[in-house]
């Protein structure tokens, strides 16, 4: 097993086999609370359709806490590489793939930046039970 440390509010876990760790299964535990901003149904979907599209892992299994999916070998980008103009054609590439994917399920694509925002500041405290916290 291989405990993945990049994530904020999820675990993510591989497994695999000891004589074959480049057969890697990703198990991802759900963070506390997190559905209270994500719609776990939808992210499923989505997973779907994206992996249908060539845009995702297979998706093995999911539980009530977490899923199951495919490992998929590869770096993650960071702050630099998102500037490098070599690598701005082709994230711009899968981007306007990604974004040309039709769901094909009856579901018309609508934006969703505002009602996400909306429900994250539902979730900030306003008000907390030290005063000091209050005054800032």
């Amino acid at each position: 097993m291989k405990l993945f440390t990049d994530g904020t509010t999820n675990k993510l876990v591989g497994c695999y086999v000891e004589d074959s760790p480049e057969d890697v299964v990703l198990v991802r535990v759900y963070g506390n609370k997190t559905e209270l901003f994500v719609d776990r149904d939808n992210e499923l979907n989505s997973f779907q359709v994206l992996h249908a599209n060539g845009c995702a892992p297979r998706l093995y299994c999911s539980f009530q806490n977490g899923i199951c999916y495919e490992f998929i070998q590869g770096d993650a980008l960071g702050t630099q590489d998102v500037r490098d103009p070599s690598l701005l054609r082709m994230i711009a590439g899968e981007m306007a793939r990604i974004h040309a994917i039709h769901a094909h399920n009856g579901c018309i694509p609508k934006p969703n930046l505002w009602i996400k925002m909306r429900k994250y500041f539902s979730l900030v405290a306003t008000e907390f039970t030290d005063q000091a916290s209050n005054l800032r």
